[in-house]
């Protein structure tokens, strides 16, 4: 019972976590290097690999979704209604922009069993509507919002992107995951790095739900 509790709340950890990174479909060879298949769930695979500096492994994920990509990016960057359709997020607030395009964004989950996590993230998105692609980028920026708080543990660690790309003829979207993550107290490493795994399908599945849900509009 512990086991998928503590994934649903890196679940939550790992989607709202939204650059020293290397971004999918824009990466040199050496970069893009070290990738293994880890999971194929569900038309959702998953690559993992690990990073010299870090215990926990990088994770990519990729799938398709049979809606256009300027609808799944919109689902991705409606961060004030996450609370909708994922579980657990209690708290989540853009804190300051830098331009229409860079913005900083405060999240506190409140997962069973463990302590609220919380964290803020400086995103930056990429809108090329021409090329039908688009990127959401994001890294820990917690300097830039609220203080820590009793009973809450901050994570520190999160890095990552979201790339997405039109395909067949724009009807349908090819979407790219990639995250480095800890999410820090006391969860041991290897319970960390293998939850970050097995919940990657449940995050993307969400957003897809989410962009083919026809009652849904930004």
């Amino acid at each position: 019972m512990l086991r998928p509790l503590l994934n649903v709340f890196l679940a939550a950890v790992v989607l709202f976590s939204l650059p020293a990174l290397a971004y999918p479909g824009s990466v040199s060879a050496s970069e893009d290097a070290g990738w293994e298949l880890v999971a194929d769930d569900d038309g959702i695979e998953v690559f993992a690999r690990s990073l010299a500096d870090s215990p926990v492994r990088e994770v990519r994920a990729i799938t398709e979704i049979p809606a256009r990509p300027d609808r799944v990016f919109a689902v991705l960057l409606d961060s004030d209604r996450f609370i909708e359709f994922m579980p657990y997020i209690v708290e989540v607030r853009t804190v300051e922009r830098d331009s229409p395009s860079i913005w900083y964004l405060y999240q506190r989950i409140s997962p069973p069993l463990v302590s609220d996590r919380d964290y803020t993230l400086r995103h930056q998105s990429v809108e090329e509507p021409q090329h039908g692609r688009y990127e959401l980028r994001w890294e820990a920026a917690n300097e830039r919002g609220p203080k820590v708080r009793n009973g809450v543990v901050r994570v520190e660690i999160c890095t990552g992107a979201y790339v997405v790309e039109s395909i067949a003829e724009g009807a349908r979207t090819r979407l790219t995951y990639q995250l480095h993550t800890d999410p820090g107290g006391m969860l041991p490493k290897w319970l960390a790095d293998r939850a970050n795994i097995e919940s990657v399908p449940a995050l993307l599945r969400a957003v897809r739900r989410r962009a083919m849900d026809p009652n849904y509009h930004r």
